[in-house]
C-alpha cells in the first residue's frame, strides 16, 4: 500500500499520463514499498525480455520504452527507487547516452520546475540525487544558450538549490554561456527569489565580476553592475561597487556609451551615485550622446545640486590628498632624524655594564619600604618629566607642520622659485630644532641614565618574581593563556609602568580571576522554579518546568576545572552552538540516508554472500564503518572472505570471486587489485543499489576487522560525541581529498582513534559517567476544576517527538528549541531552555486544533487524569466493504437507495501487472471481459427489509484506468466517470428495475490529462469538465464545445449550482473562478484569490446562504467566503478563515448547524463550529487518506471513507455538550457568583461600620 507521503503527492499532483505503457508506471512513482517496487522492476525487465524475443513486434512500438517524461516524474514524485529503476532501463535502451550527462539533464530540467523555496521534499531530493549520481555538475545544456545547472538555479532565485549546488568541491562558478554570462548574470537578470542572498553566496565563492554579456549580434555589452542597476538590485549593486575597480565601475555600455553613473542618474537613486562617487567614478565621462551624467538630470534641480555637491567633495578631497603627500615629502627628512637620534640613544642605554645593573638590583631591594617610596617618586619624576618633554616637542612640531600648510597654500599663488625657498627654509627650522633637541637629551642623559637603569632593574625582579607565579597560572589556567609566556610578561611590564605602589601588583587581580572561573564551575546546573499559565484547562492552568538536580562529583578538582572550562566555553560561544547545530544536522541527514536505504545495502549483501557460499565453502562477514554505522552516503561496504582451507591462496580466491560477481546482474564494474598491501577485489553496483561501492577482501588468519569493529563500537557506547565529530571530519578529509591512504590522506580507522584518543585527554573517566548517568528531566505540573492535580516527566527527546508528530498534521507550528549535540548542563542554558519549552507547550494548548489532537492529548495524558467527557462523540451507524479497490469517489442517493462507488487500484506493482496484461498487440483480439481492473464503477443498492444502510452489488463496470471523480444526475439517472489520461464515461442507469442494468452512452477522450471534477447541468443538457490541463471544456452530446484556460495551473475541484446556474471552480494557485452558465456557455462573472498557499482541494458552496468555502492542501487554510445575491458575485469578501491540519482531502457544510467537515491525510475528520471558529471534535473516521465526505442534512448523517475498501455511516450528535456538563459548570458559575454576591454584601457592611465609628470619634453625630 501507499505511504502518507507518496499518497499525498498522488493525490495532490495526480497521475501524469504518457504513452499507455508509461502511463501505468508513472502512477507508479509514488509508491515507496520495497516489494513494490521489485515488482515493478521485474515486470518491465520480463517486459524487456519479451521484446528481445519477439524483435519485430517490440522494436517499432516506443510506447514501452522509458521516455525522459518519465524519468523527470519520478522526480517530480521525489521517489529515488523508481528513479534508480528507471534510469537503469533507459541507458540499457540508449546505450550511447552517458550517465553523467543524463544525470546532468535530469537535474537541469528538474531544477526549472522547482520554484518556491517551500518545496522542502525537492530540495531534499535534489541532495540525495546529487550525493548518489556522478553528476557532471558542470553540464551546458546547448539546447538553452548552454546554460548550467547553477545558472538554472540562479535564474530562479532560488537560495536552497543553489546553497546546495555550492557544496559540490567541483563547480565551476565562473562558467559562462553562450552569451559570455556566468552565473551571477541570471541572479541579476531574475525579478524571482532571495536575490540578495544568491548574490552573496556568488560573491562569497569569488565569481568573476569581470565577465561581459554580448547579445548575438555583439552590439551590445553589459556588466554585472549595469545589469543589477537596471534590474533595480540596489543592495546587489551596492555590493558589487564595493569590490569593484575605478576601471570596473566607469566601463561604458557598448551600445550607448553610458556608464553606471549615467544609469543611477537616470533612476534618481541618490545613495547610489554617492557610494560610485566615493569608488572615483568619473563624472565627466560623455555618453554616445555627448552628454554627461549631470546632463542626464537637468530636469531635475535637486538631483543636478546633489551631483554638484558631491563633485565638489571629491574635488576637495583629491586637494586634501595632494596636500598630505606635499607635506609628507616635507617631513621625511626631520622624521628619519628623529628616528637616528632615539635609535643611539637606545644604544648608549643598552651599553650599560651588567654588574652595575646587578649591584644596583641587590642594593635596591634590601632598602626599607621608603626607600622604595623615593625610587618611586623618582621614577613618577622621571616619567613626569619625559611626558612635559614629548609635550613640548610635539606641540614644536605641530607649530611647524602649521607653518608648513600656511607657506604650501601660498605657494600655490607665487612661482616656483618662491615655492623652493620656502621649502628650504622650512627643512632649515626643522634642522635647527633637531639639533636643539638632541643638545638638550645630551646634557640630560648624565642625569637620567641612573633613573632608567632602576626602573629597568625594577621591572627585572618584577618580572622574575611573576616568573613563578606565571608557571602555575599556566599550568592550572591553561585554557585561558594557551602557554603564551610572552602575553604574561608584557602585562607584568605595562602593570609596572602604570602602578609601581606594590612590589607584585598583578597578584591579587590573578587570584581575583581564579576564585571567578572557580564561582563558575561550582555553579549549579539546575534550578526548580514553578512558572503557571492558566488556570483553565484548555490553557493547562499550571505548566512547570523543573529541572531533577544531578549527582555532583568532586573526585578531581584540578580535571574538573579542566573540564568545566573546556565546557564553558563550548557552550557559551555563539559560534560554537551554531557549528554545534550544523553538525547535529548533518548527522541527522545522514542518518535519515542510511536508514531509508539501508534494507537495499542489507539485500546486496545477502545477494553477494550467497553468490560467492555458492561457489566457496567459506563465511562473509561485514567490517568497517557500514558495520560500526561511522558511514557516509559515499562510503563503501567492507566485506571480509574467511575460509579453513589452507590450500587456497588468497590471489585464487580472489580470482575465483572475481568470476562468480561478474557474472552477476547488480555489478556494474568490478576490478581486482593484487598489487595492493591487502588484494582487494573493487565493485560497484548499478543503479538499483545507488552505485554503491563494495571492497571484498580475503582473511589468512590475520584480518582484524571483526575486532576492530568490535573496538569502535566499545568507543561509540562510551564517548557520545564520537559519533558526530567521526562523521564530520571524514566528510572534511573527503572533501579535502586527504581520505585515500594511498594518495597520503588518513583511513577512517586512524581517524576514528585520534579522536578517541582527544576525547580521552578532555574529558575525566568520572565526569564521562556523569554525563551518562545524568538525566534532566522536565516536570509538567497539570490540574483541571474540580480534579487533583497531576505532575508528568518528560525528556527533551519526548519534547520533539511530540513536535515531529504534531508538524505532519498541523502548518504553523510554534518553535520548538533546538537539540544541541553535547548535553546542555549549565544553569543559564537549562533556564533558557526551560522557558522555551514552557512557552512552546503554551502555544499548542492555545490552539483549538492542536489541544483536541490525539497527540497531544495522549502526551498530556487528558484521557488517564482528566476522562471525563465534555462532549457527546458521533454514532458508528453501519460500514460497508468488500469493493475491488481503495474508494477514490462516490455518491449515496438516499431516496433511491442506490450507492454509487467509484474505486481505483492504489497499489503500484499491481497496476503495473494489469497493464501488462491489459495491453495487447496489433494483431491481438480485443477481449473486454479479460481485462484486469485498475478502476471500477460499482452499483450498490439497499437491501429490501434490512436496515438503512445494508448494502449489495448489484453490477461492476471495470475500466483499464484509475478512476478519479463521480457526478449523479438523479434527473436524468446518470453517473458521469472522470477518469484517468481526461477520458469521460457517461453511464444510463435503469432506477425502474432497480438499478439493475446499465448502459454507456459516451465514453470520450475530453481532456490531455486526468479529469478532476465533472457537472452536469441538466436544464441545457451541457456538461463542464475539469482537468489536470488547466482547462475548464463544455461537452454538448459528446463533443466538446467550449474549452476556458484561464488558470495558470491545474484545476482541482468543481461546484455546480442549478438553481441560479453558476459554476465554481478552484485551482492549484488559490484561485476560485465563478461563471454564469445559465447560456450554456460558460462566462466568468469574478476570479477570487484566496489566502491559501497553494491547492485548494476542495471547494463547498451553500447557495442559500450565499456562503462558498475552500480547503487548502498544503497549508491546512479553511476559508469563508460570503457572496453577495446572485447577480452581484462580483461582490465577494472573505469572512473567515482556521488554520486546521494540513493536507485536506475533502470538506463538506452542514447549513443548518454551521459546522464544517474537514477531512485530511491522516484519516481523521475534523469538525469546525464557524460560529465559534473552534474545532468540536475530531473523529478518528479511517486509518488512510480521507477521499470524499457526504452530508445528509436531513438525518444529520455524516458518510465517509478512504483510500480503504470501505464506507462508514456516523450519526452525529444534536448537542455536541454533554447536558450534565453544561449543568454542572452552569451550577459552579452559579456558585461562584453567589460567593461574590456574599463577599461584596459583607465588604460594604464592614465599610458602613468604619464609616460610623469615624463619625462618632470626631463627635459629628448629635443628639436630637
Amino acid at each position: 500500500m501507499l505511504s502518507t507521503s507518496q499518497q499525498k503527492k498522488q493525490s495532490d499532483q495526480g497521475d501524469s499520463p504518457k504513452n499507455q505503457s508509461t502511463q501505468q508506471n508513472k502512477k507508479s512513482q509514488s509508491h515507496n514499498n520495497t516489494n513494490d517496487i521489485s515488482q515493478n522492476y521485474q515486470a518491465l525487465q520480463s517486459q524487456q525480455q519479451f521484446q528481445s524475443q519477439s524483435q519485430q513486434q517490440t522494436t517499432n512500438n516506443p510506447e514501452q520504452q522509458i521516455q525522459m517524461q518519465d524519468l523527470i516524474q519520478c522526480m517530480r514524485d521525489c521517489d529515488m527507487k523508481i528513479l534508480s529503476s528507471y534510469l537503469e532501463l533507459y541507458l540499457k535502451e540508449n546505450n550511447k547516452v552517458q550517465p553523467e550527462e543524463l544525470y546532468a539533464q535530469l537535474l537541469y530540467d528538474f531544477i526549472q520546475e522547482v520554484k518556491t523555496a517551500d518545496q522542502e521534499d525537492k530540495i531534499w531530493f535534489i541532495r540525495e540525487f546529487i550525493v548518489n549520481k556522478n553528476i557532471d555538475i558542470n553540464y551546458k545544456n546547448k539546447q538553452d544558450d548552454n546554460k548550467t545547472i547553477l545558472m538554472q538555479a540562479c535564474s530562479q532565485g532560488f537560495l536552497q538549490v543553489i546553497d546546495v549546488l555550492a557544496q559540490i568541491p567541483s563547480i565551476n562558478f565562473n562558467s559562462t554561456d553562450k552569451f559570455g554570462r556566468n552565473a551571477l548574470f541570471y541572479v541579476v537578470a531574475s525579478k524571482n527569489g532571495d536575490n540578495v542572498d544568491v548574490a552573496n553566496l556568488l560573491l562569497s565563492n569569488k565569481v568573476n565580476l569581470g565577465t561581459l554579456y554580448q547579445n548575438k549580434n555583439k552590439t551590445q555589452q553589459l556588466s554585472l553592475l549595469h545589469m543589477s542597476i537596471l534590474n533595480d538590485h540596489e543592495e546587489i549593486a551596492k555590493t558589487i561597487i564595493e569590490q569593484a575597480n575605478e576601471q570596473y565601475i566607469n566601463l561604458q555600455i557598448k551600445e550607448t556609451g553610458e556608464t553606471a553613473l549615467h544609469l543611477t542618474v537616470l533612476q534618481k537613486n541618490e545613495d547610489l551615485i554617492q557610494l560610485l562617487s566615493q569608488k572615483n567614478a568619473n563624472f565627466e565621462i560623455k555618453n554616445n550622446k555627448n552628454q554627461t551624467p549631470q546632463d542626464l538630470a537637468k530636469d531635475d534641480d535637486k538631483l543636478i545640486n546633489f551631483i554638484q555637491q558631491l563633485k565638489e567633495e571629491k574635488k576637495q578631497q583629491q586637494q586634501q590628498k595632494q596636500n598630505q603627500d606635499t607635506h609628507q615629502t616635507f617631513s621625511t627628512q626631520g622624521i628619519q632624524n628623529k628616528q637616528d637620534e632615539q635609535k643611539n640613544q637606545s644604544q648608549k642605554l643598552t651599553n650599560v655594564p651588567l654588574q652595575l645593573q646587578e649591584q644596583n638590583f641587590s642594593d635596591q631591594f634590601n632598602n626599607s619600604k621608603n626607600s622604595n617610596k623615593q625610587q618611586n617618586d623618582q621614577i613618577n619624576q622621571q616619567q613626569q618629566s619625559e611626558k612635559d618633554k614629548q609635550f613640548t616637542e610635539q606641540s614644536d612640531e605641530n607649530l611647524n607642520q602649521n607653518k608648513q600648510e600656511e607657506d604650501y597654500d601660498t605657494k600655490n599663488e607665487k612661482d616656483n622659485q618662491i615655492s623652493n625657498q620656502n621649502v628650504q627654509s622650512e627643512e632649515n627650522n626643522l634642522n635647527t630644532q633637531q639639533n636643539a633637541n638632541i643638545q638638550q637629551n645630551i646634557q640630560k642623559n648624565n642625569t637620567e641614565k641612573d633613573n632608567i637603569q632602576q626602573n629597568d632593574i625594577l621591572e627585572q625582579k618584577i618580572k622574575i618574581q611573576n616568573h613563578e607565579q606565571h608557571n602555575k597560572l599556566n599550568k592550572n589556567q591553561q585554557s585561558d593563556f594557551n602557554s603564551d609566556e610572552n602575553f604574561q610578561d608584557n602585562l607584568v611590564q605595562k602593570q609596572s609602568k602604570k602602578n609601581l605602589e606594590n612590589q607584585n601588583p598583578n597578584e591579587e587581580k590573578i587570584k581575583n580571576i581564579q576564585l571567578t572561573n572557580t564561582d563558575t564551575q561550582t555553579q549549579s546546573a539546575n534550578k526548580g522554579e514553578f512558572l503557571d499559565c492558566s488556570d483553565d484547562l484548555k490553557q493547562l492552568c499550571q505548566s512547570n518546568l523543573i529541572l531533577q538536580d544531578p549527582t555532583q562529583y568532586n573526585d578531581d578538582e584540578e580535571e574538573t576545572e579542566k573540564y568545566v572550562r573546556m565546557k564553558t566555553f563550548i557552550q557559551s560561544s555563539s559560534l560554537c552552538k551554531h557549528l554545534d547545530q550544523e553538525i547535529y544536522e548533518f548527522q541527522q541527514i545522514n542518518e535519515d540516508f542510511l536508514k531509508q536505504n539501508k534494507p537495499k545495502f542489507d539485500e546486496l549483501i545477502t545477494l553477494i554472500t550467497q553468490s560467492i557460499q555458492k561457489k566457496i565453502k567459506c563465511q562473509v562477514q561485514i567490517f568497517g564503518s557500514y558495520a560500526t554505522q561511522l558511514c557516509l552516503t559515499w562510503s563503501d561496504i567492507d566485506l571480509v572472505v574467511s575460509h579453513n582451507q589452507s590450500s587456497l591462496k588468497n590471489q585464487d580466491t580472489l580470482a575465483e570471486i572475481e568470476q562468480i560477481l561478474k557474472e552477476q546482474s547488480f555489478v556494474k564494474q568490478i576490478k581486482r587489485i593484487p598489487t595492493a598491501s591487502v588484494p582487494v577485489i573493487k565493485v560497484i553496483c548499478t543503479s538499483e543499489y545507488l552505485e554503491k561501492k563494495i571492497d571484498i577482501t580475503v582473511s589468512e588468519g590475520t584480518h582484524l576487522g571483526s575486532e576492530c569493529v568490535k573496538l569502535v563500537n566499545s568507543f561509540l557506547k562510551e564517548y557520545k560525541p564520537l559519533k558526530p565529530l567521526v562523521l564530520v571530519l571524514k566528510q572534511l578529509m573527503f572533501s579535502s581529498n586527504l581520505y585515500d591512504t594511498y594518495q597520503g590522506g588518513i583511513s577512517s580507522y586512524s581517524l576514528t582513534l585520534l579522536i578517541v584518543t582527544f576525547l580521552q585527554l578532555t574529558i575525566t573517566e568520572w565526569k564521562r559517567s556523569a554525563l551518562d548517568s545524568k538525566v534532566i528531566l522536565y516536570t509538567v505540573k497539570l490540574s483541571k476544576k474540580g480534579s487533583p492535580e497531576w505532575n508528568l516527566e518528560y525528556r527533551y527527546s519526548q519534547f520533539d517527538e511530540l513536535h515531529k508528530q504534531l508538524k505532519k498534521l498541523y502548518s504553523g507550528m510554534p518553535h520548538l528549541p533546538g537539540k544541541s549535540l553535547f548535553k546542555v548542563t549549565e544553569d543559564a542554558q537549562l533556564d533558557e531552555r526551560r522557558l522555551k519549552l514552557q512557552d512552546y507547550l503554551r502555544t499548542l494548548i492555545s490552539r483549538p486544533d492542536i489541544f483536541n489532537s490525539d497527540s497531544l492529548k495522549q502526551f498530556l495524558q487528558l484521557d488517564k487524569y482528566a476522562s471525563e467527557a465534555i462532549v457527546n462523540p458521533p454514532k458508528l451507524l453501519a460500514e460497508t466493504s468488500g469493493f475491488n479497490h481503495g474508494v477514490r469517489d462516490f455518491f449515496y442517493e438516499s431516496n433511491k437507495g442506490a450507492l454509487f462507488i467509484l474505486s481505483g487500484d492504489m497499489n503500484v506493482g499491481s497496476r503495473v501487472d494489469a497493464y501488462m496484461t491489459n495491453t495487447k498487440m496489433p494483431w491481438e483480439k480485443e477481449a473486454p471481459q479479460t481485462l484486469v481492473s485498475v478502476g471500477a464503477l460499482e452499483c450498490w443498492v439497499r437491501v429490501k427489509g434490512e436496515s438503512e444502510f445494508k448494502f449489495e452489488r448489484v453490477w461492476t463496470k471495470i475500466y483499464p484506468l484509475q478512476g478519479i471523480c463521480l457526478y449523479w444526475d438523479s434527473d436524468n439517472n446518470q453517473v458521469f466517470v472522470g477518469l484517468d489520461e481526461g477520458q469521460l464515461n457517461v453511464i444510463k442507469v435503469a432506477a425502474d428495475v432497480d438499478f439493475l442494468r446499465y448502459e454507456d452512452i459516451l465514453d470520450e477522450k475530453v481532456h490531455d490529462k486526468r479529469v478532476m471534477g465533472v457537472f452536469h447541468h441538466s436544464l441545457t443538457n451541457s456538461t463542464y469538465t475539469i482537468s489536470e490541463d488547466k482547462s475548464l471544456r463544455t461537452v454538448v452530446d459528446g463533443k466538446v464545445q467550449n474549452k476556458i484556460t484561464q488558470s495558470n495551473s491545474g484545476l482541482t475541484s468543481i461546484y455546480g449550482d442549478s438553481e441560479y446556474k453558476r459554476l465554481f471552480v478552484s485551482n492549484r494557485s488559490g484561485h476560485v473562478f465563478i461563471y454564469d452558465i445559465s447560456s450554456g456557455v460558460p462566462v466568468q462573472l469574478n476570479c477570487v484569490q484566496t489566502s491559501e498557499k497553494g491547492a485548494i482541494r476542495s471547494l463547498q458552496v451553500d447557495t442559500l446562504k450565499n456562503y462558498f468555502f475552500t480547503g487548502g492542501f498544503d497549508d491546512g487554510e479553511i476559508g469563508v467566503f460570503q457572496l453577495e445575491k446572485p447577480g452581484r458575485e462580483k461582490f465577494v469578501k472573505q469572512t473567515a478563515s482556521f488554520k486546521g491540519k494540513t493536507n485536506i482531502r475533502f470538506i463538506e457544510w452542514s447549513s443548518s448547524r454551521m459546522e464544517i467537515y474537514v477531512g485530511t491525510k491522516d484519516g481523521t475528520v475534523t469538525v469546525w463550529d464557524v460560529r465559534q471558529a473552534q474545532p468540536i471534535y475530531v473523529l478518528k473516521a479511517h486509518s488512510k487518506d480521507i477521499t470524499k465526505l457526504q452530508w445528509m442534512e436531513d438525518k444529520k448523517i455524516l458518510i465517509t471513507t478512504s483510500k480503504e475498501k470501505v464506507i462508514k455511516f456516523w450519526k452525529l450528535p444534536a448537542e455536541w455538550r454533554l447536558k450534565d456538563v453544561v449543568e454542572k459548570e452552569n451550577q459552579e458559575y452559579e456558585e461562584e457568583q453567589r460567593v461574590k454576591n456574599y463577599n461584596r454584601r459583607n465588604q460594604n457592611i464592614q465599610n458602613a461600620n468604619e464609616d460610623s465609628d469615624e463619625d462618632d470619634l470626631l463627635g459629628w453625630h448629635k443628639d436630637v
